[in-house]
C-alpha cells in the first residue's frame, strides 16, 4: 500500500518540480541535457530525479536541495577519482529504498547516454545534471 502511495506520487511531483526549477534552471545545463539523452533517456533520468527529490523532501526537510545534491554524489562517487560509475549510483538508490522508482535499466541508459566512453560520469557533470 505505501508503495501506491509512493508511485502516486511520483506522477504528482514533476510538475511541482518543473515549477520549482523553472526559474532557477540553468540554461546551458538543460541544453546539455537535451543534447545528449534521447527521449528514452530523459525519461529515465527524470525517473530518478523524481525518486530523489521524493527521499529529500522526506529526509532531508531542514537541508538546501544543493546539500542533498552533494551527499548523494559523494555517496556514489568512487573515492578518489570522484567519478560517479553505475554501481555507485545502484547503490544509492538501492540503500535509500529507491529501487522500486528507479531500475537498473533506467541506470544503465542515464550512464550509456551521458556517460564517458569508459563508463562514468564525472562527479560536477552528474551534480549540475541533478
Amino acid at each position: 500500500m505505501s508503495s501506491r502511495r509512493l508511485i502516486s506520487t511520483v506522477v504528482a511531483v514533476p510538475s511541482q518540480l518543473s515549477k520549482m526549477t523553472a526559474g532557477s534552471s540553468n540554461s546551458a545545463t538543460s541544453a546539455f541535457q537535451m543534447r545528449t539523452l534521447s527521449s528514452n533517456g530523459m525519461v529515465a533520468f527524470e525517473r530518478l530525479r523524481d525518486a530523489l527529490e521524493i527521499y529529500r523532501q522526506q529526509h532531508y526537510t531542514q537541508e538546501i536541495p544543493s546539500r542533498f545534491k552533494k551527499d548523494v554524489i559523494r555517496a556514489a562517487a568512487v573515492e578518489p577519482s570522484g567519478k560517479i560509475a553505475p554501481e555507485g549510483l545502484e547503490r544509492v538508490i538501492s540503500n535509500v529504498g529507491l529501487r522500486h522508482l528507479v531500475s537498473r535499466e533506467d541506470v544503465e541508459l542515464i550512464f550509456r547516454e551521458a556517460g564517458c566512453s569508459e563508463g562514468y560520469i564525472p562527479a560536477e557533470q552528474m551534480l549540475q545534471m541533478l
